[in-house]
C-alpha cells in the first residue's frame, strides 16, 4: 500500500514539485502559505517514500531467499525444472530493486519533515500567511553530494581517520508580525570517525554538531530593552530605530542527527528574555496597533541577493558558519570557531 501510495504521491506533484524532489535543493521567496503549499505534498511524499523503501528492502531479502532456496533445492534433487522458479522470481526481485533505486533517488532528507515544516507552522503563528520568507534549502543527502574534509588525529595512542562534512542546511529571512525580521542560519559538521579498538576490530562512529545562527532586528517603536545582562553567545547592537540581536548557539548529537525545532525555537525564545513591549502592552496588542509587516526597502530580489550571497551576514558572522574547525581533540571532537563561546 505504500508504494502505491508514495507513487500516486508522485504523479500528483506538479512539476516544480517534481524538481524539487528530484533535486531537493530550493532557493527562492516566497509567502508562508505558499511555501507550507508548495512543501506538505513533498513532505507527504517523502514518508511515504522511506516506507516504501523499508517494505521494499523486506520484499528483497524473501525473494533472494526463496530464489536460494529454490536453487538449493534443484541441485539436490535433481529436478531441474525448479530452475523456472527462480527465473521467474528474478523478473520481480529485478523490478523491486529498481523501484527501490527510485525511492533512494528521491529520498529528501529527513530535515523537511522533522525541522522546516514545523518550523513554517510556526512562524506562520508568528509572521501570518502572507508574510515574505526568503529561504535557501538544501535537503540532499551530505553524505553523497559534498566532498569531505579528512583529517587524522591521535586518540589514546591510536590513530583515527576522520572525515568532517559541512553542511549548510538552511538560510532563511522573513518579517515577523511584531515588526520584527528573523534570520537564520543552520549548518551541521557531521564527522565519521573510523578506528581499531585495543583487539584491532574495525569500528567506526558518527557525531553530529549542530551550529545554529540566528540575528534577530525588532522596531524600537513595539520593544524596549531590559535591564538584563546578555550572555557570552548573544551579540547585541542598535540602530536609531532598531534593536539588533544575534545569537550563536550549537547541540552535540553522538550520531548522525536532525536537530529539533524546539531547540530552535528555544534559542530563539532567550532573546526574548532582554526585550519588553512598550508600555506593558502584549505583543499581539502592539502587533494590531501598527502598519502591516514592514517588508525591507529593497525589493524581494535584491533582499534574496542580500541574504544568499552573505552580505545581510556580516564577513565576522559568515566566517563562524563557513569556516572549518582546526580539527578534533581527544575528547569531544569539537572544532573551534565563531560559534565556540
Amino acid at each position: 500500500m505504500s508504494i502505491r501510495k508514495a507513487n500516486t504521491f508522485y504523479q500528483e506533484l506538479t512539476p516544480q514539485q517534481k524538481h524539487f524532489v528530484d533535486n531537493k535543493t530550493i532557493n527562492t521567496t516566497l509567502s508562508v502559505r505558499h511555501w507550507i503549499s508548495f512543501l506538505s505534498k513533498t513532505s507527504a511524499f517523502d514518508e511515504y517514500g522511506d516506507k516504501a523503501r523499508t517494505i521494499l528492502s523486506a520484499r528483497i531479502a524473501v525473494i533472494v531467499a526463496v530464489i536460494i532456496g529454490f536453487v538449493i533445492a534443484a541441485f539436490s534433487s535433481g529436478i531441474y525444472y525448479l530452475f523456472l522458479v527462480p527465473a521467474v522470481l528474478g523478473i520481480f526481485l529485478f523490478q523491486a530493486i529498481q523501484s527501490r533505486k527510485n525511492f533512494t533517488n528521491r529520498d529528501i532528507n529527513n530535515y523537511l519533515r522533522l525541522f522546516f515544516m514545523p518550523f513554517l507552522e510556526t512562524i506562520r503563528q508568528k509572521a501570518g500567511d502572507e508574510a515574505k520568507l526568503s529561504a535557501s534549502l538544501d535537503f540532499r543527502d551530505p553524505f553523497k553530494v559534498i566532498t569531505p574534509q579528512p583529517e587524522k588525529i591521535t586518540v589514546a595512542g591510536r590513530k583515527r581517520d576522520v572525515n568532517l562534512y559541512e553542511h549548510k542546511i538552511v538560510i532563511a529571512g522573513v518579517t515577523l508580525t511584531e515588526d520584527s525580521y528573523l534570520e537564520t542560519v543552520l549548518l551541521d559538521e557531521i564527522r565519521k570517525i573510523s578506528y581499531r579498538n585495543a583487539n584491532g576490530k574495525s569500528k567506526s562512529k558518527t557525531k553530529t554538531l549542530h551550529r545554529l545562527f540566528i540575528r534577530l532586528t525588532v522596531s524600537k517603536n513595539v520593544y524596549t530593552r531590559t535591564g538584563a545582562s546578555l550572555p557570552e553567545n548573544i551579540e547585541y547592537s542598535e540602530t536609531p530605530d532598531q534593536f539588533v540581536f544575534k545569537l550563536k548557539d550549537r547541540e552535540k548529537e553522538l550520531t548522525y542527527g536532525i536537530l529539533t525545532p524546539g531547540v530552535f525555537f528555544g534559542a530563539l525564545s532567550s532573546i526574548y528574555q532582554y526585550i519588553q513591549p512598550l508600555r506593558g502592552t502584549s505583543i499581539e496588542g502592539m502587533a494590531a496597533a501598527v502598519s502591516p509587516p514592514l517588508i525591507p526597502t529593497v525589493t524581494e530580489r535584491i533582499a534574496e541577493a542580500l541574504i544568499w550571497d552573505d552580505i545581510l551576514f556580516n564577513r565576522y558572522d559568515y566566517d563562524g558558519v563557513s569556516r572549518r574547525g582546526s580539527g578534533i581533540g581527544a575528547s569531544d571532537g569539537e572544532s573551534r570557531n565563531i560559534f565556540d563561546s
